[in-house]
């Protein structure tokens, strides 16, 4: 993650700030502030962050170990034409 961002910030000039917790941490402190471009959590955070209106869209990018990871993208964060985002 921290290689992408640096290529990222190369080709555009905007960085990029993690932060790194466990699923639940990371969802509720999204629901307090309203923060966040992207969330990657494993199931059962993406139903309860789609059913506190807080998911725009996501998508399944992986399995591990029979667990279902996904990426998540905040309503509030940046869609894919505008800056920070990093997939396309």
């Amino acid at each position: 993650m921290e290689e992408l961002a640096d290529l990222y910030r190369e080709e555009t000039g905007t960085k990029i700030e993690f932060l790194y917790s466990d699923s639940g941490n990371l969802l509720s402190q999204a629901g307090l502030t309203g923060k966040g471009d992207i969330y990657i959590c494993h199931d059962p955070f993406m139903a309860a962050a789609r059913s506190k209106g807080l998911v725009d869209r996501d998508w399944t990018v992986g399995y591990l170990a029979g667990c279902r990871h996904g990426c998540y993208v905040w309503p509030s964060g940046p869609l894919p034409d505008q800056d920070h985002h990093m997939f396309s």
